[in-house]
């Protein structure tokens, strides 16, 4: 009788301690499967970047380091040209479209000024 009592409590101990792994692997599968984690990986991992787009002033311009700073109703949004976001004809002043993901501004277009 013993002997039955003492496997019947080893096998729930075992049955608990599976229980707890699975669990916790159903919590987070990617830390489980060994991905990384941050931007850079998702993006690897394929995983689509969000992409923003603001609508407002240009504040400051750095075309030979093809950088821009925007000024738009949400706030203030620093970028680094990058991909169709070309800089020339844009200045100072100037009232822009730009959209971009991270800090990378994939399109920047002038729009006309608000009346």
């Amino acid at each position: 009788m013993k002997k039955r009592f003492s496997a019947f409590v080893a096998l729930a101990f075992s049955l608990s301690l599976a229980t707890m792994a699975l669990a916790g692997a159903k919590a987070d599968p990617a830390k489980h499967a060994g991905q990384a984690h941050g931007p850079a990986h998702a993006e690897a991992a394929g995983n689509a970047r969000k992409v923003h787009q603001i609508t407002g002033t240009v504040v400051d311009i750095d075309e030979s380091a093809g950088t821009l700073t925007v000024q738009g109703r949400k706030g203030t949004v620093s970028l680094k040209a990058g991909g169709k976001g070309s800089l020339a004809g844009i200045h100072a002043g100037d009232r822009v479209l730009v959209k971009y993901a991270n800090d990378t501004a994939s399109s920047v277009k002038k729009v006309p000024a608000k009346k």
